[in-house]
């Protein structure tokens, strides 16, 4: 189970209509993925992502949700 207290999204000039919709698509996304382990983290930066202002709000939901999946399994050090 993942819970999410926080989410700050910075997008791309031009998406400011879409945010809310956005964040909500990306919440939705990482609830239907599966996590290795269980963890705490209290904070996560995940790289710039290439996002376009012709994708749909479903396909940059997916690409942010997938970099955060992606930032979240990563091995610890």
């Amino acid at each position: 189970m993942l819970v999410i207290e926080k989410m700050r999204l910075n997008l791309p000039e031009g998406f400011e209509g879409r945010a809310e919709h956005i964040t909500r698509l990306v919440a939705r996304e990482l609830g239907g993925m599966s996590f290795n382990e269980a963890r705490h983290i209290t904070g996560l930066s995940v790289p710039p992502i290439h996002i376009h202002q012709t994708f749909t709000d479903e396909r940059v939901a997916r690409r942010v949700a997938l970099a955060i999946h992606s930032q979240i399994e990563k091995p610890e050090r």
